[in-house]
Order: structure tokens, then C-alpha cells, then sequence
């Protein structure tokens, strides 16, 4: 093997390592919070007839999200379009914990729900991009920490519950959704090119804050 192809591997080894950490953080943020979200809601009042209303109604706004998604994440890059949805996941548990209403639920499950769906684009889209000539590799790898994050989730979930309430449930999330947005900014792919990895927190445009806003609204 060339010093070229031995290069070439230890990067993909990198990437798939970062990416498998980011859909690892991913999944245990939603398979922790979501289950108990519900719980919350109907113990404050809003049953679970309404909840599922809202929810129905919150996927209207998240297919207009999906629809973009793709194309943000050809304008600012794929590792930002990342960044986006898990932001807007990030969002959920702040919005559902602040105050208990119909509104705030509703809120609350179209961040989630576009975080989820549209998420799982932007991260299929990056490790994509990331995988290379070994994108089927890439790939399972990635949702391989996906699928093992939501065996343990909802266990991780009810038991900081028991502990802390569901406000330890929502913060734990909040963070873990929030790790998962900062990680993919290691991964600079500028505009659909993958180039390397580093720090790339610094590189987040002034555009994605109207996206960010999009992706929650």
C-alpha cells in the first residue's frame, strides 16, 4: 500500500469514527427525551388525543423542511447542514421544559420531528460525501451508533428521571443534541467537498442563522 493509500485510509478511519459519534450523540439525545416528552406533557394536562393532533400537524412544516434540506445543504456546506437540524433538536427540550402549553408542545415536536427526519438527511448527505469509494462502509458504521445509542436511550432516559426529574431528562438531551450539531463542524466540506479535518467551529456563516430559524419555525 502507498504512502498516498495508507493517508487516504487513516482520514476515512477518522471520519467514520466522527460520524459514528455523531449519530451515536444523536440517537441517544432523541431516544432518551422522546419517550419521556410525552410523559411530561400528559402529566401536565395535555393528553395524549391533542398530542397526537399536534403532532400531525407539526409534519406539515417539517415536509417544507425536509424539501430544503438537500439544497441547504448543497448552499452552506454538508457538515452545517448538520449542524442546523441537531440545533433544532437541541431546541426541543428547552422549548418543552420553559412552560407547559399546547403551543410550546407544539413547538417543541415540530424541532424534534425536524430534527429527526431532516437530520437524517443532512447526516446520510455528510457521510455520503464523507464515505468516498467506501460509502457502504461509511455509512453502516454510522448508523451502527444510531442503532446501539437507541438500545440504551430510553433506559438512559428513565433513569436520570428517576434522579433528577424530567428536567435532568431535558437538559441531558439538550446537550447531547447539542454535541452532536458542534462534532460535524471538525468535518469541512466547504460547499460540497470534503477537505479535511479540524476545528471548524469558527467557520459557521451568517446565513445559517436564517436557516437555523427555518429549521424551528
Amino acid at each position: 500500500m502507498s504512502t498516498k493509500d495508507k493517508s487516504s485510509l487513516l482520514l476515512s478511519k477518522k471520519l467514520s469514527l466522527i460520524l459514528f459519534t455523531v449519530y451515536m450523540l444523536f440517537g441517544l439525545a432523541y431516544s432518551s427525551y422522546s419517550y419521556q416528552l410525552r410523559y411530561y406533557a400528559e402529566s401536565n394536562g395535555i393528553r395524549y388525543s391533542l398530542q397526537s393532533e399536534l403532532e400531525s400537524l407539526s409534519y406539515l412544516g417539517v415536509a417544507l423542511f425536509i424539501l430544503f434540506i438537500g439544497r441547504i445543504s448543497d448552499s452552506v456546506g454538508r457538515e452545517r447542514a448538520v449542524f442546523v437540524t441537531s440545533i433544532a433538536g437541541s431546541l426541543s427540550p428547552l422549548l418543552a421544559i420553559s412552560s407547559v402549553s399546547p403551543a410550546l408542545f407544539f413547538l417543541s415536536v415540530l424541532s424534534l420531528n425536524a430534527a429527526f427526519l431532516g437530520g437524517a438527511v443532512a447526516r446520510n448527505l455528510l457521510a455520503i460525501e464523507v464515505g468516498g469509494l467506501r460509502t457502504g462502509s461509511v455509512v453502516g458504521i454510522a448508523m451502527m451508533g444510531t442503532a446501539s445509542a437507541m438500545v440504551v436511550g430510553p433506559i438512559v432516559g428513565d433513569f436520570i428521571k428517576g434522579i433528577w426529574g424530567f428536567s435532568g431528562v431535558f437538559l441531558f438531551s439538550s446537550t447531547m443534541f447539542a454535541l452532536s450539531a458542534l462534532l460535524p463542524l471538525s468535518i469541512r466540506t466547504g460547499r460540497g467537498k470534503t477537505s479535511s479535518v479540524g476545528p471548524g467551529i469558527v467557520s459557521i456563516p451568517k446565513e445559517l442563522r436564517g436557516f437555523a430559524a427555518f429549521a424551528i419555525l
